[in-house]
Formats: C-alpha cells, structure tokens, sequence
C-alpha cells in the first residue's frame, strides 16, 4: 500500500510533475505579489506628487511622436493620391493595382485609428473602440457599394480627404498641447458650452460626437 503510494506520488508520475509545478507556479505568485506590496509601499510616500508633475508636464509638454504621427499620416494621404496618377500616366494601372491599394487603405485604417487614439489618450477604453469603427465602416460600405454599383463614391466629407486632414490636425495639437489636453472640459477651454454642450463633456467628447456626425452627413449621395 505504502509502495503504491509512493509509486503514485514519485517525482517521474504525472501527479506529482502536477503537484511540482502548482507549487512552484503558487510560490512564485505569492513572491510577486509580496514583491510588488513591498514596491507600492515604498512610492507610495513620492507617488501622488510624481503622478501630478507627470500628469502636468505631459499634458503642456511637445510630443515629438505625436508630430511624427502627424507627418507620417501626411506622407500617406499625399502618396495615396499620387499612385493612382502615376499609373493612369503611365498606362500601368489595372484591377489588381486597385486591389492592392485599397487592401493597403483598409489596412490603414486601423493603424491610423489606433494612432489618433494613442495621441488623444484614449486609452483601452470605448472611444478607442468607436473611434476604429468610424475610420473602418465608412471605408467598408463604399467599398461595398463600389462592388454593387462600379463607382467609388466617398461624399462631400470623406475619410481620404477631410478626415485626414482633421486627423493630422489633432496629432500636431496632440504634440504641442500633449495628448491629456482631449481630457479638458469644454466649458474650460472655451468659457461657455454654446447652450447645447453638457457640462461634464471633454474635448474628447466633442471630437468623437463630431467625426460622427461627420460620417453621417458628409457620406449621403448627393440628390
């Protein structure tokens, strides 16, 4: 019995590998977690002043990647408008070059919506959610329709065109004002809420409801 036991048990079966490893994962666990008590503890006493000097040196301070997103995002509206030229100039343009562009267009589309809300702190949150579905849906039904119908139409206000532009707006003043200035009150920076704007509403608030109405009105056909 006592043979069995330790033969169950022994440190080449499967329980006790089991058992070796439980224990070995529950103490490391347990001296991370006394590790990282001892660390709160001891910037507990600096923390609440680093946090804020933090919090107000990169809220007022130049965000050189944000410029650089800026610049970036420029180059890659300018390069899209070229191509299709180019290749029209050329002779060259055919079906699977349209493919290849709008595949790099569409892939774009969410790394530059991961961008803008990387730059307006939004953080893992539901603006950065809403903010990749308004830079993806618009471009998801035109191309959709161009599908059904032969014709690529983008509205009066697109994405291509105005929206970049608007989203290079915001990184440059992401990069001089820092990207927690999309955290003030709009009744702070303007003085006044217009009559129509919440009092609790962030700049951030106000851009997210804009670009919505944005993608709403600016992609109806024209009559």
């Amino acid at each position: 019995m006592d043979k069995t036991k330790q033969k169950c048990h022994g440190p080449f079966s499967l329980l006790g590998i089991f058992t070796h490893t439980s224990d070995s994962l529950s103490l490391s666990l347990s001296r991370d977690k006394t590790r990282r008590k001892h660390a709160k503890r001891r910037d507990s006493k600096h923390g609440h002043e680093t946090s804020l000097s933090n919090l107000s040196r990169s809220k007022h301070s130049t965000h050189s990647s944000t410029i650089s997103c800026a610049i970036g995002l420029w180059l890659y509206s300018t390069f899209d408008n070229v191509d299709g030229k180019q290749a029209r100039r050329t002779g060259t343009s055919s079906p699977l070059g349209e493919l290849f562009d709008h595949g790099c267009d569409a892939l774009n589309c969410c790394i530059g919506s991961v961008n803008q809300a990387a730059c307006m702190a939004m953080g893992h949150s539901w603006y950065s959610a809403f903010l990749l579905l308004l830079t993806t849906l618009p471009f998801f039904l035109s191309t959709w329709e161009e599908y059904h119908t032969g014709v690529l139409y983008l509205g009066y206000v697109n994405g291509p065109t105005e929206g970049l532009i608007l989203a290079c707006a915001v990184m440059l003043i992401s990069g001089f004002k820092g990207p927690l200035f999309w955290r003030s009150l709009v009744v702070e920076v303007f003085g006044t809420s217009f009559g129509i704007i919440p009092d609790d509403w962030m700049l951030l608030d106000l851009m997210v409801a804009g670009m919505t109405i944005l993608m709403v009105v600016g992609h109806f056909p024209p009559w």
